[in-house]
């Protein structure tokens, strides 16, 4: 629980081949296995497992390490949180 509870921003590094692999483990055209996403937890989304509950999970969002913005366009969150920015009406949450 110390990572929840940090004051200090926590990520993983994932490389960034990761959204550029296709269902037989090879990498789609215009990816590169070079360089590194940090996944950032949204511990908003953490859910404990009702079959076991010492089991938790949470969602992520892709950010870019080293530039600005930080968004990654190819982040299933983004394309997500761009469509309900951009929706004429205000219906959808996440």
């Amino acid at each position: 629980m110390s990572f929840i509870s940090s004051p200090i921003r926590k990520s993983v590094g994932i490389t960034k081949a990761v959204l550029g692999m296709i269902q037989i483990d090879l990498m789609a055209p215009g990816f590169s296995p070079a360089g590194e996403y940090f996944l950032m937890p949204d511990l908003k989304s953490l859910r404990t497992s009702s079959l076991e509950p010492r089991y938790a999970s949470f969602m992520g969002q892709f950010e870019e390490k080293y530039s600005d913005p930080k968004e990654v366009g190819l982040c299933p969150r983004t394309i997500l949180s761009r469509l309900v920015r951009s929706s004429p009406q205000p219906v959808l949450a996440f």
